[in-house]
């Protein structure tokens, strides 16, 4: 009887994950008085360089494989492991997505809300 709720509960979940990590994010609007949509685009491309340079450490990378084991077991472990690799190769992962926006925010820049 326990396997029976197990496997529906572990496909649910697993579902779940999947659908977080496929979500698109949109880049945050940022606007500064007086600065023309050249400069905003420029200051933009510039923090997007700076960004790619980044990534998330292995420290991160190993808690979030650890977290996902103790929480949903092998099969959590196994979609956390997978999604930090498509992070790595994503140019617009959460972190670098984070490091942008402090390097616009550092610019005089403020987040359209």
């Amino acid at each position: 009887m326990r396997g029976c709720v197990r496997l529906p509960l572990a496909a649910v979940v697993l579902l779940f994950l999947y659908g977080c990590a496929s979500v698109e994010v949109e880049d945050a609007q940022f606007k500064r008085r007086n600065t023309s949509l050249a400069a905003l685009k420029s200051d933009s491309s510039q923090c997007w360089k700076l960004a790619q340079k980044t990534n998330f450490s292995d420290g991160d990378a190993t808690a979030g494989v650890v977290m996902g084991y103790v929480l949903f077991g092998l099969v959590g472990a196994a979609v956390v492991a997978s999604s930090n690799e498509e992070a790595r190769n994503d140019p617009k992962n959460y972190h670098r997505r984070k490091v942008h926006d402090e390097c616009m925010t550092q610019r005089g820049y403020k987040k359209v809300e």
